[in-house]
């Protein structure tokens, strides 16, 4: 008897709990998220930690931005790069706040015309002389943390930004037989 009645009473605690457990998770399934896209509140971005990484040299763009000759002659280059600025986070995030942040526009197309002439020299004989053609870039980074009604959505997100920079040039020689790095 005294154990019929543990058991009748365990289960009523046990159905006790399972209905509110239930009932507690048809409540958070029927409040939808409230930065959802189909809900009105939007959420806002807040960047922070906005840091000058460097600038970097890239000469990454391809043989046709290389002439090389052997002196004594004139060598020259003449380019335009056409690049756009670009960033990465892992989360989407507009580009007005962003860019407001970092102090560009992380999306602007640049283009840029330039010529580089350089006169070789005679000596030393057969040297092969190259000019290359490169752009001058600028890194970013940022941490960007999302909020919805005020309050912190998940943790901050560290992104990178690159600016296209302006053109640049370089001259050097190779002697007879030396292979392109």
């Amino acid at each position: 008897m005294i154990r019929s009645r543990l058991a009748r009473g365990a289960a009523a605690v046990a159905s006790a709990v399972i209905t509110l457990f239930t009932s507690t998770g048809i409540a958070a399934a029927q409040s939808p998220d409230p930065c959802a896209p189909s809900n009105e509140a939007l959420p806002s971005y807040e960047v922070t930690n906005v840091r000058h990484s460097g600038t970097y040299d890239n000469f990454d763009h391809g043989p046709d931005w290389t002439v090389e000759g052997r002196g004594p002659a004139k060598l020259s280059l003449s380019r335009t790069v056409e690049a756009s600025n670009s960033f990465s986070v892992s989360m989407q995030v507009p580009t007005g706040p962003l860019s407001a942040a970092v102090g560009f526009d992380v999306t602007e197309g640049v283009s840029y015309t330039a010529s580089y002439e350089y006169e070789i020299p005679a000596e030393p004989r057969n040297h092969r002389w190259f000019i290359e053609a490169g752009t001058r870039d600028a890194v970013y980074t940022y941490d960007v943390q999302r909020y919805c009604l005020g309050f912190p959505d998940g943790p901050a997100v560290r992104g990178r930004a690159e600016r296209s920079g302006h053109l640049i040039y370089q001259v050097f020689s190779r002697a007879p037989g030396t292979p392109r790095s």
